[in-house]
């Protein structure tokens, strides 16, 4: 049998024995939300809409703002409470699990608050990414608009010149199917830019990309009309003397 340790010992000390088992319990709380939020933000698994992007930008000003302040605040009571216990485990031998440490809490955290910083600048960098791709869908949608018009108003001017042809000069009739020429080719290197923007989105996987170029289709791929063939197609004494002009 052996004697029992003085009623001095800590490890009979109820009052130490409280503390650390105050400890324990703050240490563990902070620590398993450290690793936690840690396997969060390592996260690098983004949506690719600017809607879900912009709702994880708000989920981690929420995290900074609201989350990480009363865990702060909880981090220097677990700093306090092992001060004081400090000395009871010197002098008793009692062990606690070493993740439990302060100073392996304070590295765990500064590894946390590393790693929400990246993700934090990548979210707002792939916002300002997407954004810059929304810019140019909407650009898309403008300027395919204004060019299905430009095309419904250059097939009604074909078509007038076509009726009109016979009364004109023949210098008169090239000259306006040249102007007509002009606009179909200024209207064609629009196409061909709305192209390579659409491709542009889609390189970049922008969500919209394949529906911008299903709609737009008709577009990139319709053969744009020869007005001086489709003018003079009729009579060909006429185009013969447009042509020798």
């Amino acid at each position: 049998m052996f004697p029992e340790p003085p009623a001095g010992h800590p490890l009979f000390d109820a009052e130490a024995q409280r503390k650390l088992a105050h400890y324990r319990e703050l240490a563990t709380s902070l620590h398993h939300w450290i690793k936690e939020h840690t396997l969060i933000m390592q996260d690098r698994n983004f949506p690719n809409t600017l809607i879900e992007m912009r709702r994880l930008a708000e989920d981690s000003q929420r995290f900074r703002v609201e989350d990480v302040p009363p865990r702060l605040h909880e981090k220097e009571r677990v700093t306090k409470a092992f001060r004081e216990i400090e000395r009871q485990l010197r002098d008793s031998g009692e062990a606690i699990d070493r993740e439990l440490h302060p100073e392996n809490l304070e590295r765990n955290w500064n590894h946390l608050m590393m790693v929400y910083q990246e993700r934090d600048q990548l979210i707002r960098d792939e916002i300002a990414r997407l954004e810059k791709l929304q810019r140019l869908a909407e650009k898309i949608h403008q300027e395919a608009k204004v060019t299905d018009s430009k095309l419904d108003d250059i097939e009604a001017w074909i078509e007038d010149e076509a009726k009109r042809v016979e009364h004109l000069h023949p210098r008169d009739a090239k000259k306006n199917c040249d102007q007509i020429e002009m606009e179909l080719q200024r209207t064609e290197e629009v196409i061909k830019t709305m192209f390579n923007d659409v491709q542009v989105l889609r390189d970049n996987r922008y969500g919209q990309a394949n529906e911008l170029h299903r709609r737009y289709s008709r577009l990139f791929n319709c053969p744009l009309i020869k007005p001086f063939d489709y003018i003079f197609k009729r009579d060909d004494f006429i185009t013969d003397s447009i042509r020798r002009v």
